[in-house]
């Protein structure tokens, strides 16, 4: 329960396994922070909340752990309705998903705005939207071949589902 802050000052972080973030909780990523996740590593937001604010001069990093050439899993979250950010962040090499399926960020019955954030490092689905509200904008979303590159069933009432100005390819 309460925030946690990961600070540019202790970065970069090495994550070794599934971190959740629960009901009742926060995790706040600073700008300029790097993380890096080893193979079946992921970000799961579970009921809390994220917000990853980067700057235009001081992103955030989340890719695999150098040496590595296994991709972690991605980012998920699942049940939060609270406002959740992600902006000037790049994704790379994150696309192994939960067990439901090969994505880089997933979202289900969830709420979140992502801003000047760029993937890279993958050919598998990039996002997966179910019954969520959410808004993509000025983000970079790879080439991923014959694969959907979004999926999205469902917008709760009253929600929303926006992508403006991205780069597709």
């Amino acid at each position: 329960a309460g925030e946690t802050r990961w600070t540019a000052g202790a970065a970069p972080y090495h994550v070794t396994g599934p971190v959740t973030v629960p009901a009742g909780a926060t995790l706040r990523i600073d700008p300029g922070v790097t993380i890096f996740f080893d193979a079946g590593a992921g970000l799961i937001v579970r009921g809390g909340q994220l917000h990853a604010e980067g700057t235009d001069v001081a992103r955030i990093q989340l890719t695999r752990t150098p040496g590595q050439s296994t991709n972690w899993r991605g980012i998920q979250l699942t049940n939060t309705t609270a406002a959740n950010r992600i902006s000037y962040a790049d994704q790379a090499f994150g696309d192994v998903g939960f067990g439901d399926g090969a994505r880089s960020f997933s979202a289900s019955n969830s709420r979140l705005d992502i801003d000047h954030m760029t993937w890279s490092g993958t050919t598998q689905q990039v996002h997966n939207f179910v019954d969520s509200s959410f808004r993509v904008a000025h983000s970079v979303l790879p080439d991923v071949g014959a694969v959907e590159p979004v999926h999205g069933v469902g917008v709760p009432a009253g929600g929303y589902a926006i992508f403006e100005s991205n780069h597709f390819g």
